[in-house]
């Protein structure tokens, strides 16, 4: 259920994006390079990157196999991941916007655009984990 309300989740976010433009205007591959930068090594960093995979799993099994250790781990892990991309993005976006006022020579608006796609980038990977954690959760309140 999890990839058919993701599929869903990807279409309305691609139709959405014809809407108001071309998708084209929101690729950006350095600004999902500095995010996921920025998350990656500090989640490897609490040591609990394996944990946080440990989520998808979790979401390609219709039965739980893990332990409520394992689960509140997953729970920890996703939380801090989800913590660390809306850091990464409002991170990536100040960056963005710092070097549009100091080199003034930009064009403005343009660049600004630019610069706020590291927090959309980062909200629409919250998206994705969020219904991870929801799952975790609800595992862990059956079990107890």
């Amino acid at each position: 259920m999890y990839l058919v309300g993701l599929s869903l989740f990807i279409g309305f976010l691609v139709w959405s994006t014809f809407l108001s433009g071309s998708p084209a205007d929101y690729m950006d591959i350095p600004s999902l390079i500095i995010i996921l930068a920025f998350s990656i090594p500090m989640l490897m960093a609490s040591g609990l990157l394996r944990d946080f995979l440990r989520g998808f799993k979790i979401m390609g099994q219709k039965e739980n196999t893990f332990s409520t250790i394992e689960l509140k781990k997953t729970r920890e892990a996703v939380s801090l991941m989800i913590k660390l991309l809306l850091l990464s993005g409002i991170l990536g976006t100040m960056i963005g916007i710092l070097a549009i006022l100091i080199n003034p020579a930009y064009k403005l608006w343009p660049n600004i655009a630019v610069s706020l796609i590291t927090l959309v980038y980062s909200l629409f990977l919250v998206f994705i984990l969020l219904p991870i954690k929801s799952r975790v959760n609800a595992i862990l309140f059956t079990k107890d």
